[in-house]
């Protein structure tokens, strides 16, 4: 009884080596140096007859490309990744479908690449889908070691890439400081002893450290009522005469003291001129010079009628 179980179990594991449905790789694993490549075959192994097989053919690394060629005799057609392989009877067993070439570019970086044929599946003669285990190749790249004068060059390299972008963020820093610092406004600090100048005849709006003003008055106003407000007590704020008669220059004073500080503002007074009295004087001008006209046209007139009679 023993013995049987043994046979039986013996014919299943042969059976089942011999009814794969997979595709494989006569090498799955390559170690190439930069600037090396090299070729490995892929076969589908198939215990049914099949019409056609397709798979997608990828690789994960720029640095070690792969491309798939198919066998003499079969027909790809390829669409990116994807490659359709018929075949011109059906097939069975161990079949050949083509070659895949892997190289390493001369200046990889990458230490390895795969390349992946997945997602196979196959077509019987009756139209049936058979999907197929699929296979990836490993690629080591084998770098050399790098000397002792290589290593400094590329710590230097780094060093001198390291200080160049910190000196350029510390001058972007810098000049976005000193950006912000020009935009920004500097606080007005207001020094005057004075928070405002009264008046019912004229209007003075006081400025921070401003010290000048002036008013423009009628010529019938003969004196100003100005009154400095101080903003403290203890100031003393006197004010200069404000006829209009006795000013000198034409300028009021409003001296603000205090025990720390002295302010003098400067009222600048301008009179208006009479523009009705200037009016008449422009019209009287005007008809003094018809007046004259008409004088010289009516001499030239009669000057010129006694010559005509002389004739």
């Amino acid at each position: 009884m023993k013995k049987v179980l043994g046979y039986l179990v013996f014919l299943s594991i042969l059976l089942i080596s011999f009814n794969v449905k997979a595709l494989e790789v006569s090498k799955d694993t390559l170690t190439l140096k930069p600037g090396e490549s090299d070729t490995v075959e892929l076969y589908a192994n198939l215990d049914t007859e099949v019409t056609s097989i397709n798979f997608t053919f990828v690789y994960t690394s720029f640095d070690v490309p792969s491309r798939f060629t198919v066998a003499a005799g079969l027909t790809d057609n390829a669409t990116n990744t994807t490659h359709s392989i018929t075949f011109s009877e059906p097939k069975s067993g161990h079949i050949l479908l083509g070659t895949i070439t892997t190289n390493v570019v001369a200046e990889a970086s990458a230490k390895s690449g795969t390349t992946r044929i997945n997602g196979a599946t196959a077509k019987d003669i009756e139209g049936n889908t058979i999907n197929l285990t699929g296979v990836s190749i490993q690629t080591t790249i084998d770098l050399p070691e790098p000397t002792p004068e290589e290593l400094a060059a590329k710590e230097a390299d780094a060093k001198a890439k390291k200080e160049a972008e910190e000196k350029a963020k510390a001058e972007a820093e810098a000049k976005a400081k000193a950006e912000e610092e020009l935009n920004k406004e500097e606080p007005v600090i207001d020094t005057n002893l004075l928070s405002s100048i009264e008046s019912s005849i004229v209007n003075i709006i006081l400025k921070p450290n401003e010290y000048n003003y002036s008013v423009t008055i009628d010529k019938d106003i003969e004196e100003l009522d100005l009154k400095g407000i101080a903003k403290t007590p203890d100031t003393e704020v006197t004010v200069s005469t404000q006829k209009i008669s006795e000013l000198e220059d034409n300028k009021i004073t409003i001296k603000a003291k205090t025990s720390d500080a002295e302010q003098n503002y400067i009222i600048k007074v301008n009179i208006k001129e009479d523009n009705i009295t200037t009016e008449v004087k422009k019209d009287n001008s005007y008809k003094v010079k018809w007046i004259a006209l008409s004088v010289l046209l009516i001499i030239s007139l009669g000057i010129s009628i006694v010559l005509f009679k002389n004739k």
